[in-house]
């Protein structure tokens, strides 16, 4: 499973720029369609010069940010790209990726938890 960066169609400028990056999203394609999709990603990842190992650079557009929308061709048959417009990534420092898994992980536990003892 491959997850890539995505954008709606409506999020593109004429030129190919992403117009609202803060609405990016993670998704897995499977047959052409949009499969699965996360939240919208983290400015502090994804549009950070101090964070090269994740960012947002091209994103893949589907009509729509649903699960089922297709995703955009090319006439070379790949996926059609926008790009991050330079003006959108900024300085903010290197992430404590070691922090935030902790603390994400923390978070997920939580929920599980909680999901459970509803159903107990």
């Amino acid at each position: 499973m491959r997850i890539r960066h995505a954008v709606a169609l409506e999020n593109v400028s004429a030129e190919g720029a992403i117009l609202d990056p803060r609405r990016i999203r993670h998704c897995v394609v499977v047959g052409g369609r949009l499969a699965e999709l996360s939240g919208e990603v983290d400015p502090h990842t994804h549009l950070n010069l101090d964070f090269p190992e994740h960012r947002a650079d091209a994103c893949i557009v589907a009509e729509r940010l649903e699960p089922g929308a297709a995703v955009l061709i090319t006439l070379k048959g790949g996926p059609r790209k926008a790009a991050l417009h330079p003006a959108h990534l900024r300085h903010l420092g290197r992430p404590d990726v070691d922090q935030r898994r902790i603390d994400w992980l923390s978070v997920h536990r939580a929920r599980r938890a909680s999901l459970r003892d509803r159903h107990d």
